[in-house]
């Protein structure tokens, strides 16, 4: 469940790139369709097991492992960035690209 959600939320991240940029949304449920593919379960069985484990107190621990999940998925990200662009950046500029 907490890979799932994981997903979800990176697949909102992208959905939310293609808004900003004029593009359709209907990748939305091509994104969801894929990842619930992905994990063996329906939109309904998802929306099921949401209530589920709202109704029994789980949710938030989900949510809380998940956002940890995220919060290391994009600090590795950053630093994978950070690594690409020191390799661009050109000896002979500063930090401000001032020579």
């Amino acid at each position: 469940m907490i890979a799932l959600l994981v997903d979800l939320h990176l697949s909102d991240g992208v959905i939310k790139s293609y808004i900003n940029r004029k593009r359709p949304i209907y990748v939305k449920s091509i994104f969801y369709d894929s990842i619930f593919a992905k994990y063996h379960v329906t939109n309904k069985q998802f929306q099921w097991n949401l209530i589920h484990y709202s109704e029994e107190k789980k949710i938030s621990g989900f949510y809380e492992k998940a956002i940890s999940d995220l919060t290391i998925k994009k600090a590795a990200f950053e630093q994978n960035m950070l690594k690409e662009n020191n390799h661009k950046i050109p000896a002979t500029t500063t930090n401000n690209g001032v020579k």
